[in-house]
């Protein structure tokens, strides 16, 4: 496992950034990535934006830090870089971080979207409801892709809302992203992708 992560010299909203990204696989930078507790929506296409905040989580992590023309050569060598213009198209939200308390509020928001993804989320969030009270839902969509994030913020809820998720989905966890740090955030993408 290698993951580069190059200075925070990119200066946006106040923060600075830096470049997170894998030179074996894309597989390999996500699980990395919500492990420090990015969201999976944040994913650019080959690489995360991580703040200074992040990037430090990443090299406790065992992130390499290189320089910038390193982490690029990286993702050449390996296959994963992609060219200026084959970004992905930016997310559309749908719902943008809705607070709901009652499984119907959720079912409004959900039934928008594909049932393949809304089903799961749908059931998810009905049981984190009735578990810990008001819960935050976004959905999200682009050309390739839609999302739905579910979030429950008492941080010291984290560990009994993903057991609960763990006991609710089954096997179908795996297909899900759960942050690693803050707040409960389980994200669910469909279809599910691993651009090449």
């Amino acid at each position: 496992m290698t993951i580069l992560v190059d200075s925070a010299i990119w200066h946006w909203r106040g923060r600075h950034w830096a470049h997170l990204v894998s030179d074996t696989s894309y597989d390999e930078l996500h699980a990395f990535a919500v492990g420090i507790g990015k969201r999976r929506v944040a994913f650019q296409g080959d690489h995360y934006d991580v703040d200074e905040v992040e990037r430090t989580r990443a090299i406790t992590a065992g992130a390499r830090v290189v320089d910038a023309r390193d982490l690029v050569r990286s993702l050449r060598e390996a296959g994963l870089r992609r060219r200026p213009g084959q970004n992905l198209d930016p997310w559309r939200w749908l719902a943008q971080r809705v607070t709901v308390g009652h499984s119907d509020a959720l079912r409004d928001i959900v039934q928008s979207l594909d049932p393949a993804l809304g089903r799961p989320v749908e059931r998810l969030g009905v049981r984190l409801l009735d578990e810990f009270g008001p819960i935050e839902i976004s959905t999200f969509e682009r050309p390739v892709e839609s999302a739905a994030m579910l979030v429950v913020h008492d941080e010291g809820l984290h560990i009994r809302a993903r057991r609960l998720a763990d006991e609710v989905l089954g096997s179908q966890a795996a297909s899900w992203f759960f942050a690693g740090h803050g707040p409960f955030v389980a994200e669910l993408l469909s279809p599910p992708t691993n651009p090449t």
